[in-house]
């Protein structure tokens, strides 16, 4: 896990607008008849099957979020490309590095790619590593 992965994932940490940039963002904006995604604050697991949508609900929960906080507070992660379950532990721990001051928002997509993902969001969740943050999985 290095912060080049981290950095390339969340391009509104150098420009906010980035995430219009992104490929499902603007596939679901150009939609005629568009949903309206608002980030609620809490701890949520997002499920459902294969190319439902949840990439691209995840990523419009992004940009609704980044009209209101600092980006840097802000964490996409696609787990896919991941070894192991303590490569989840080490992206949450390099954004407390590399990320914002106050509160922070961590979205991890594809966890379920990764061996004993729960593992690591049990360890998250019950240890100081969340303290201060809202995580959408």
């Amino acid at each position: 896990m290095r912060e080049e992965d981290l950095i390339v994932q969340n391009p509104w940490w150098a420009k906010r607008e980035g995430i219009l940039e992104d490929e499902k963002v603007k596939a679901a904006m150009e939609r005629t008849h568009r949903l309206l995604y608002r980030f609620e604050e809490g701890n949520f697991l997002i499920v459902g099957p294969r190319q439902a949508g949840k990439t691209t609900y995840l990523k419009l929960l992004v940009k609704d979020l980044l009209d209101r906080v600092n980006p840097r507070t802000v964490m996409y992660f696609a787990c896919d490309l991941l070894r192991n379950y303590e490569e989840i532990v080490e992206a949450v721990r390099i954004f407390d590095r590399l990320g914002g001051e106050g509160r922070k928002y961590l979205f991890l997509d594809e966890v379920t790619f990764v061996d004993g993902w729960e593992r690591a969001v049990k360890f998250i969740l019950d240890s100081p590593l969340s303290a201060g943050k809202c995580f959408y999985i």
